[in-house]
């Protein structure tokens, strides 16, 4: 801090050689001085501003701490409720559309393998037919010839 002393020789016109000199010459301020009334001004001016500022500061300060307040309480819950009930809506249509799409394909793959198998049997399958055809002919025939043949033995033993 400055004192009174050191501020009234600052201030009182003084010759190189350090006496007193005429009261009309103005005096050079050291740096350190102006420097300091610098830093005071600024000083001043910011304690000015903060003052004038603190009172909307407080109010405004209030409002916005009542606004987060209400998005805390109020806002958040219910857009991430609503968030949460539109992934799940999203959820079970992927769900349905996947499982839609597995069955399809399930079963288009089921036909598919099917349709694999009976063209690798489809050889035997018709060789199975041609034998079962003969077997029933043959069976046929054996049936006939079984009848002719009883048929013969009833004449033989009228005879």
């Amino acid at each position: 801090m400055l004192s009174a002393e050191k501020l009234d020789k600052w201030l009182k016109p003084t010759t190189r050689t350090g006496r007193p000199g005429p009261l009309l010459k103005v005096p050079r301020l050291p740096s350190q001085l102006s420097a300091a009334m610098e830093a005071g001004a600024l000083g001043l001016g910011a304690l000015l501003t903060t003052l004038a500022t603190t009172a909307a500061a407080d109010v405004t300060g209030v409002l916005m701490a009542s606004v987060v307040a209400a998005l805390g309480l109020f806002i958040i819950p219910a857009r991430r409720r609503h968030g949460k009930m539109k992934m799940l809506e999203k959820i079970a249509s992927v769900r349905t559309r996947l499982i839609n799409a597995l069955r399809a394909q399930f079963e288009k793959e089921i036909n598919r393998s099917v349709q694999h198998i009976n063209e690798a049997i489809a050889p035997y399958t018709r060789f199975i037919r041609a034998e079962s055809d003969k077997w029933l002919q043959t069976q046929a025939t054996l049936d006939r010839l079984r009848n002719e043949m009883d048929q013969l033995k009833g004449r033989l033993e009228r005879i």
